[in-house]
């Protein structure tokens, strides 16, 4: 396992999805586990499309992913299908 940095935010591109509850997420494209050391929650701070965003890591399938609330997709214009750069960091 390489060394973790706590402050390391992460870039990536990812699809807007649906969970199987039915909740908008952006799928992680890494672990935070390896990237920020192991915790039971990773509570994060970024921006999705450009819009500043923060809430938790989630269990995603085999990952984790950031739930989209129904007011901020709303406000930012995001939605299921979508694109979008994200930058966060914990």
């Amino acid at each position: 396992m390489g060394t973790v940095d706590a402050a390391q935010p992460q870039r990536f591109t990812a699809t807007v999805a649906a969970d199987i509850a039915g909740r908008v997420v952006v799928p992680a494209s890494f672990d935070p586990d390896q990237t920020w050391g192991a915790k039971s929650a990773h509570h994060v701070a970024g921006t999705v499309d450009g819009k500043r965003v923060r809430g938790v890591l989630e269990p995603l399938g085999d990952g984790r992913g950031l739930v989209l609330g129904p007011a901020w997709r709303r406000d930012c214009g995001v939605a299921v299908g979508d694109t979008v750069a994200v930058e966060l960091a914990p």
